[in-house]
Formats: structure tokens, sequence, C-alpha cells
């Protein structure tokens, strides 16, 4: 059977159907218009109002349009030849087929819109009319993708269907979709990962809207005409394949470190308002920990004992040698490292699958950080503004994944990269301890790759614990010496998140017994831990599984889970008609507008509705598709960053906790994913709107993964030198704690109280505080309760009465009922300082180099005077003026 006969055909029955179907649906619209209920005042025939018969009458010769040409088509087939050859001559102009797509393309989602706005909209006036448009709209909605499906087929003569293995794809992504539909059943039907535990149940993260998804992809598309013409055979393979990447990779660099620099920084609990004197935004809580601990490093006084996350306030103590002590520039450098994140993540998702998934995946992760930004004082989270270590691991652990994949994709070629891998992963286990879980998860994925091949599982599994070995081991030589125990941080959170295994509904958690010291009592947390899982094994097997469908759950919430591109349409004629477009974006458009109307962030019971799980069917399947997508190209390894993201949500619900900013060290993996099945959808589009092959990534295509590693024979000889390298570089990595501790001498010396009295007669205190003489200082000196600090302050707030920063741990800068100033002070030690004052000064440069006098009152220091180093600044005084006794009287 000849082509033309199949074409015409293809062409015959498609255009059969295509205006069949338009005909049934202009009769429904027709129908539904009539039978909306009218207004008797403005009934002009048949109790319709002339507005409405004229529609209908559209309506009417539209369809009738239709049936005729139905007719025609289906009972002349010398008619229906020569339509069908100057519909072909027409759509034959590149031009006009794809600039008539563009336009159905933006009519269909136009018309849908309008039909869902007359649903929607309260102002009457309006809705009236939108109603009566309501059958014209979606006629002429389901028109445009009709017609999309219908044009290629009437250009080319046949559907394109790509090649054999996108409908492997396609059978993948079928089933890893039912899989998807039958664990949302489960969580539907037990409520597992929506009925919360009850400690550290978390909400979601950072959402992305669908409006931003949209804008996203119309953007990947056109790079995907672009990639084209670099992938043109008239180039040179260099500048296609190198030069092109590289560029665009320097662009989404360039996009992030603007994007996410430019935006402002809203007040956050880790990074407070800024407040005087200096008006500077300073870290708190958590990120106060890490950067004092940098700041620490830097003046010679070493780690505070074993530190949480020691490798983070090494890059700290880095990036304020660099750039000093101003918030600002820190943070801009932090910025412009995290700004790679999007550039891996365009990495890795092309090494998956394709460019244009690439391009997807680094923009969701830009808009995601931007929405953060936007979110930071309405929701608790984290993002690259903030001094915590959730970023950083999460740029780590992309890079881990991206590694991992490359190695396993060419394991004869690159055969140092286990040791590679291992060093990677033993610095992040610096960054977070309980990333060791991926330890375990590396050497099973080996063990499975190379299961038939002993000789090489044995050699790879010793790089990989050789490099990991190489990275930690300085610290934990560090940590031995200090504590007796191999320990990578801190034991005090351990022990908390012991305690919370034993926490029972009403209960509260165990605390230390007085003169009990620290190692006692987290002996016997553990003792009382050990004994209550023995007798509540399943009450513990619960919580945990609770916590770990939890996070999954809130990490597929980020996605959009509204399909409309307006969360707030009442707002927009109001806002038209005044000219304001920023409030009309900020009412209607916004992301805070997106998290009012989502009940996803505030005590969310698992109800979803309708347009809910319309925007959840659409976000499961294209992750179906992403994650069929990753399977049929590269197997097992193509899943690699899912077993990552799972890997380490298990390890935080072993910790009895969920959501928030623990889900963003691996929410990337959502984002990566769910670009390769949005990308894999668009390339599947640009096919067979294109009828052509060129959009198909199955080029390259390697053997499936297990199979092929089961013939794996990979010589090792040769590779002794690489491996040095890389092991001594991380073993020097892993000494950088050590050396910044051990190299850099302290910069305070203690003064004692007779030294003190000195250096204030040498600056001339006296003089300028009339009250304080030297002989009634030097009586209060002489109290036991009072303390000489000599060393750097950080962070000095002023507050207001009643004013101050909520959460333990800060009592420089807790709410009282006095107007105070509150600092830190690190030398030897760390020392929470407030000294009251009814003004605030004028001047207080952060990181000055001060000496305080006050008194010790538990974690406090009632501060009596602060003198600074720098001549130049005056000292302060506490006022109002008070006696000289400890402790100090309440002002």
């Amino acid at each position: 059977m000849s082509e033309l006969v199949v074409a015409d055909r293809w062409r015959t029955r498609g255009v059969v159907l295509y205006l069949v179907l338009a005909s049934i649906e202009g009769v429904a619209a027709l129908i539904y218009l009539i039978s909306i209920p009218g207004d008797a005042q403005n009934a002009w025939w048949l109790g319709l109002s002339k507005t409405r018969l004229a529609m209908a009458a559209v309506l009417f010769v539209g369809t009738a349009m239709f049936l005729g040409l139905t007719f025609k088509v289906w009972r002349d087939p010398v008619w229906r030849g020569r339509f069908l050859l100057s519909v072909q001559k027409t759509l034959d102009f590149k031009a006009l087929y794809f600039g008539l797509i563009l336009t159905l393309f933006i009519g269909g989602v136009a018309a849908g819109h309008l039909v869902w706005l007359a649903s929607v909209l309260t102002d009457q006036f309006v809705q009236g009319y939108l109603q009566r448009l309501a059958p014209i709209s979606l006629w002429v909605g389901l028109l445009s993708w009709q017609t999309i499906i219908i044009l290629p087929l009437l250009r080319f003569g046949s559907p394109y269907f790509g090649e054999t293995s996108q409908r492997k794809v396609l059978k993948a992504s079928l089933m890893v979709l039912g899989v998807l539909f039958l664990l949302w059943a489960v969580i539907a039907v037990t409520g597992i990962g929506v009925i919360p535990d009850i400690i550290h149940w978390e909400p979601p993260g950072v959402p992305v809207q669908a409006v931003q998804v949209w804008g996203i992809w119309l953007l990947a598309v056109l790079y995907l005409l672009i990639g084209e013409g670099f992938s043109s055979k008239a180039l040179p393979s260099f500048v296609k394949l190198k030069w092109f990447d590289l560029l665009v990779s320097f662009l989404i660099w360039i996009a992030a470190f603007w994007a996410w620099n430019d935006a402002p920084l809203p007040p956050a609990y880790f990074a407070p308002k800024p407040r005087a004197p200096n008006f500077e935004i300073y870290p708190f809580s958590d990120a106060a920990s890490y950067d004092i601990t940098a700041q620490r490093l830097l003046i010679g006084a070493g780690f505070p004992g074993i530190p949480q996350k020691p490798y983070y306030s090494v890059f700290l103590a880095l990036a304020h040698a660099l750039v000093g002590d101003d918030y600002e520039g820190l943070i801009r450098f932090q910025v412009g490292v995290l700004a790679l994140m999007p550039v891996l993540v365009y990495w890795l998702a092309k090494t998956l699958h394709h460019r244009v998934s690439g391009l997807l995946a680094a923009l969701f992760l830009i808009v995601r950080e931007v929405n953060a930004f936007a979110l930071s004082s309405e929701i608790r989270i984290s993002h690259a503004k903030l001094l915590l270590s959730d970023m950083p691991t999460a740029l780590g652990l992309i890079l881990l994944a991206w590694l991992l994949i490359l190695w396993l994709q060419k394991p004869q070629q690159r055969r140092w990269y286990p040791i590679l891998l291992g060093g990677v992963l033993g610095i992040l286990l610096l960054f977070r301890q309980q990333i060791v879980v991926l330890v375990g998860v590396v050497l099973v994925l080996l063990v499975i790759l190379f299961l038939r091949r002993f000789r090489l599982a044995l050699v790879n599994v010793g790089l990989f614990l050789l490099g990991v070995v190489l990275a930690v081991s300085p610290w934990l030589l560090r940590s031995y010496q200090l504590s007796r125990r191999l320990a990578l941080s801190n034991q005090s959170q351990e022990a908390y998140h012991l305690r919370l295994y034993a926490l029972e509904p009403g209960g509260t958690l165990l605390e230390p017994l007085p003169e009990e010291s620290d190692a006692d009592f987290q002996t016997r947390v553990a003792e009382y831990v050990y004994d209550y899982a023995l007798r509540n094994p399943g009450k513990i097997a619960r919580f945990i599984s609770a916590h770990f469908a939890h996070s999954q759950v809130e990490t597929l919430l980020s996605l959009p889970m509204y399909p409309w591109l307006v969360q707030n349409p009442n707002t927009i004629l109001f806002n038209y008609q005044m000219g304001d477009w920023q409030r009309l974006w900020d009412q209607c458009c916004s992301i805070q507008t997106y998290l009012a109307a989502m009940p996803f962030w505030d005590q969310w019971e698992g109800d979803l509705l309708l347009e809910h799980k319309v925007a959840l069917i659409g976000n499961l399947a294209l992750l179906a598709i992403g994650l069929g997508v990753a399977w049929v190209r590269r197997d097992l390894v193509g899943w690699i960053p899912l077993l990552i993201s799972l890997a380490y949500n298990f390890s935080t619900s072993l910790g009895r906790i969920s959501g928030w900013r623990f889900l963003i060290p691996v929410d990337w993996v959502l984002y990566l994913y769910f670009a390769i099945g949005l990308g894999q959808l668009t390339l599947w589009l640009a096919s067979y709107i294109s009828h052509s092959p060129s959009f198909s990534p199955s080029a390259g295509v390697e053997q499936p993964t297990l199979r092929r590693f089961s013939r794996l024979e990979v010589e090792y000889g040769g590779i002794l030198r690489p491996i040095l390298l890389t092991g001594g570089i991380f073993l020097i990595l892993g000494l950088v704690p050590l050396l910044l501790e051990r190299g850099i001498q302290p910069s305070y010396a203690p003064l004692t109280k007779a030294a003190t009295l000195d250096l204030l007669e040498e600056e001339g205190v006296f003089e300028q505080v009339l009250w304080l003489d030297d002989e009634l200082l030097q009586q209060y000196l002489a109290d036991e309760g009072v303390v000489v600090l000599h060393g750097r302050a950080l962070y000095p707030r002023y507050y207001p009465v009643g004013e101050g920063e909520s959460g333990g741990g800060w009592p420089a800068y807790a709410p009282r009922e006095y107007s105070r100033l509150g600092f830190s002070v690190i030398s030897a030690g760390l020392d929470q300082v407030l000294l009251p004052l009814e003004f605030a000064p004028s001047e207080f440069p952060n990181a000055s180099d001060v000496v305080v006098i006050g008194c010790k009152e538990g974690d406090l220091v009632d501060a009596l005077l602060v003198l600074f180093e720098d001549g130049d600044l005056p000292p302060l005084v506490r006022s109002p003026q008070t006696a000289l006794v400890c402790p100090f009287p309440s002002p």
C-alpha cells in the first residue's frame, strides 16, 4: 500500500472524527447556552435576551458549518481530496503552521480560564456575562486543543508516535503512575503521612505556582528551538556539545545569582528584622550558632567542643576571611556558591534525559528559591540567604548524585571515581551527620550493580570507603581525643532525638537531674529509650513510617496544587480600574496569595478539593513520566537521585521529624523528575507537531545498566596516580578544620580585674562617665559575681520595652520589660550580654573588640560598661544609673 493511500486514510479518518466531535460539542454548547436561566425583564424572543440570541446564532451557524463539512467530506471523495490538498498546501508554510498552533494554544488556555472565571467570580454583573459566554468559551477551548492535534495530521498525512524506545518510556511511565496512584490510595485510606504525630510534624516547604510552571515551560520551549539550531549538522561538534552547554551553564549561574541576590529578604526567625544601632541583618538561633563557631575559628578560640555541622562553620569562616563581617557581603558570597545548584541540576537532568529537562529543572530551583525569600517571614523555611546548612547540603548531594551517575555511565574510563565519591560523601558528613545513611545506600548499589563481578565490587567498595575514611578521619580522631568517642557532631542532638522516641501524648521529655553530668544523662537516656523500644516496637515503627510518608507527601505538595494561573480572580476588575498593577499581582497572583489560598500550611488533615485532585493527578503523571524515562534510559542508575531522597528522608524520620526545612536537602529530586517528565512531554509534543525524530532524546541510549554491568570487565592498572591525588586532596580537606583550629593564634588574652582598672583609666573612662569613679569601680570589681569579658562583640540589637526575639538559648535577645542592648561576646568561650540603655547607642559596629564589665547571672552577663578597644568610640554605660551591686536591681 502506497504512502499516499495511507496518508489519505489517516487524513480522512482524522478530519471526519474532528468534524463529528466539533459538531457534537457545538450542539452540546448550544443546549448549555439555552438552558442557562434568563432574566425575564431582558427577554426578547423565546425567553432569551438579544445578547444570548446572538451567541446562540453564532453557535448554531458554527455547528451547522461543521455538520455540513462532515457530510461533504464523508460523501464526496473528489471534493474531499481537493479540500485536504488545499489545507495541506496552506499548512506547508511553516510560519503559518507554527503561528496557528501558538494562537490555538493561547486560545485554548484563555478559553479554559474564562469558563473557570464564570464559576468563581463574585461580581454578579461580570459573572452573568461570563456564564452566558461560557458555552462558547468551552466550545472554542475544545476546538483549539482538537485543532492542535489534527493540524500535524493534515500537514504530514500521518501521526508521528516516535521511536520504539519512546513507546517503552510510555509503558514504563504508566506502570509507575499505577504505583503512585496505589500509594495515594493507601495514604487516603490509612491516613499514614497525613494523620499527625505528636512531635515535629512540620508543614511543607516552599511551593511553586502553576503560573510559574507555565512561564518556565515556555522558556524551555524557546530554549529547545535554539538548542536544535546548535545541534545542526552544519555546526562543528565542539560547538554543539561543549560550548553551548557551557554557555547555558554560565547563563544559569548568572540568572540564579542575580535573582537570588536581588530578591529582598523579609525578616525571618533565623534572620530577624534589622534593629538599631546598625540596622543590619544578623543571624539568630541555629544560624547564629554556626556563624559564632566560624568567628571563634577566626579569633583563634577553636571549636567549642564537638559542634554541630563543623564543616559548614569552616565554610563560613573562609567566607568571613574573604568578605569580612558584613552579613550582606557574607550572604552574597554564599549565594554565589549556592547558585551552582541549578547548574549542577542542569547537567544532572541532561545526563539522565535531555537539555530541555536540564533547563526546566534549573529554572524550577531558581524560582523555588525566589519564592522562599518572599515567604521567609510567613512560613518556617531555609534558603540561600540564611546561615543554615540545608542548602549547602543540597548542593553537595546534587554533586554526589551527578558524579555517581557519571561514573556508572563509563566505569571503564572513570575507574578512580569511587574514591572521589567517597571523599565527597565524607565531606558532606561533616555538613550533616544524618547523611551517613547514604554510605549504606551507595554500598548496596555497588553490590547490586557488580553482583556477578566480585573483584570489581571489592575494588570499588574499597576505594569508596577509603575516600570516606580519608575525609572524616581527622575529625573523628579529634572527637575521640575530646570524648573518647568517634563522633561527627555533638551528642546533645543525638540525645534529644533519642528522648523523642519515648515521648507519649501529654508527656514530657526526660531532663537532666541535678548534679548529673552530660555523659551520665546521655547514658541514662540511651538506657531508658532502649528499654522503651523493647516494650513498644510497634509504636516506634508507626511514628517512623508516618514521618517517612509525611516527608513524601509534604515534598509533593511543593508542586502546584492549583491548576489555574490566578489564585484570587475577584481582585482583577477593581485593580485594573485603579491602574495599580503591583497591587493586582500581589492580590491575584503572588506566591503569598497562593500560600493563603492553599490549606496545606495550616493544620492540614488530608482533605483535597476537586481542583487539588486535578493538579495532583497532573503532577503525579509528570513525575511518573520522569521516573519512567530515567528507568528506560539508565535502568537502576536513573533512579539514583530517588534512592538518595528516600534514604535521606528515612534518616530524618528516624529522628522523629519531617517536613519544613528538613526537606530542602533533597527536594531538588522532586523538581528533577518533574522536569524530566515535563521535558519528555514537551519532546513528544515537539516530535508530533514537527513530525520529526530530531527532538527524541533516545539517541545514544546505552544498554540497560544492570545487563551491561553483569558483563563488565574493568582493568585497574595505571590509576594509582589519580587515586593518590584524589585521596590526598580529601585528606587535606578533612584536615582543614583542624588546621584552622590549631593554626590561628588566640586574638584575646584574659584581663585581670586590676588590668581592667588600668585600661579604663588609660582610656579616660572616668573622665567621660562622671558618676563612675576609680574607687567605686574597684569595690564593684571585688565582688565575686563580677566578670570581665575581653573579646569580639557580635550581633548588637537594641530593643525597646517589651520587644525581643522568641526562642530559647539566647537570653540577650529575649523580650523584657525595659529597653536594652543585647549582643554576644566570643573569646575563649561565648557569653550573652545585656546592657540596659534608655536610648539606642549611635554606634556599635558588629565584630568590635570590646571589654565588658558586668554581673554573671546564669547564662547572661548583665553589663555595667562596654569599652571599645577602638579609641574613637565612646564607652557605653548602663542607664539609668544604678547601685554597683551584683545582681543589679531591675531597671
